[in-house]
């Protein structure tokens, strides 16, 4: 399942710092089944290239999507949704933490700069 926060001893949450996309899981489900990506295509009535992109990451998961995923694979289509939010989330969530970093780090740098 994709990354969600957990709390530290404290109760704060606590996320993580990769973001994993929904078809890397999609990946290990249809491994597991024993189905190809082509078998998915076609009881999802896609492209292939559209099952394709979800695993190579490049493309995201709908809601769509995810009812016609929920409805081929025979489990929730709200888990594929979540899946996409908890992934979409959690990559907001490292951009603002890198910015943040970097703009702690530039006023550092620039001191240093001004000294040498």
């Amino acid at each position: 399942m994709a990354a969600s926060a957990v709390l530290d001893p404290q109760g704060r949450e606590v996320w993580p710092d990769v973001a994993t996309h929904p078809g890397v899981h999609l990946a290990e489900m249809l491994e597991a089944k024993g189905w190809t990506q082509v078998g998915l295509a076609r009881r999802m009535g896609r492209p292939v290239q559209v099952v394709n992109e979800i695993i190579r990451g490049v493309k995201g998961i709908t809601p769509e999507t995810a009812m016609q995923l929920g409805h081929a694979l025979n489990m929730s289509e709200s888990f594929w949704w979540r899946l996409e939010a908890n992934y979409r989330f959690t990559l907001a969530r490292i951009t603002a933490k890198n910015l943040a970093r970097m703009k702690r780090q530039q006023p550092a740098a620039a001191r240093r700069a001004a000294k040498g």
